[in-house]
């Protein structure tokens, strides 16, 4: 092994191991890139390269390893921000198709429409931290992991509070479609 590639193991190690003056090293290294290639994927949606830039670090962070060279520590970023756009793309996918068979339903069936009333009235009464984390998961369809990294808490954390806001929600989107009748 030349002596480059051990220095790059040896960085990789304390990354690692949690030396986060060598994380900051990688960020600050490979951020320009990473962002850059999310440009390129998402043919220059900044907003959505913003996110998959976030999201690359988030779950680089979660899994790093060691590598034993920048060209693969490099590829290894890309492939993460690669399926973060393909998850997305998924998703999104998913997400017109429920919106199509929502919009042909509701021609059929004007209870829908009662129904996104009383769940937008009913978001209304979300505190905003209740809202930010409705608007993660169920929006920006964010893992509950990618949420508690965002809004800086454990993951058991968000799962208790998401928990707690769907009943919450769910009791008011009830009494809403109570008080309509």
């Amino acid at each position: 092994m030349t002596a480059p590639d051990e220095e790059f193991r040896s960085w990789m190690r304390a990354v690692c191991t949690g030396d986060e003056a060598a994380f900051n090293r990688l960020f600050d290294r490979y951020s320009p890139r990473v962002y850059r290639f999310a440009l390129w994927l998402t043919r220059g949606d900044e907003a959505l390269s913003k996110d998959l830039h976030q999201v690359t670090f988030v779950r680089a962070a979660q899994k790093l390893k060691v590598f034993d060279n920048e060209q693969q520590l490099w590829a290894w970023l890309c492939r993460i921000t690669r399926n973060a756009h393909l998850d997305h793309v998924r998703r999104g996918s998913i997400f017109q198709r429920i919106l199509r068979r929502l919009n042909r339903d509701e021609a059929e069936e004007p209870v829908v429409d009662g129904f996104h009333e009383s769940l937008e009235k009913s978001l209304g009464k979300l505190d905003a931290e209740e809202m930010a984390l409705i608007e993660l998961v169920y929006f920006k369809r964010k893992s509950q992991a990618e949420a508690a990294a965002l809004l800086g808490k454990s993951v058991k954390a968000v799962e208790r509070k998401l928990a707690r806001t769907r009943e919450q929600l769910k009791s008011f989107i009830l009494e809403e479609l109570r008080d309509e009748k």
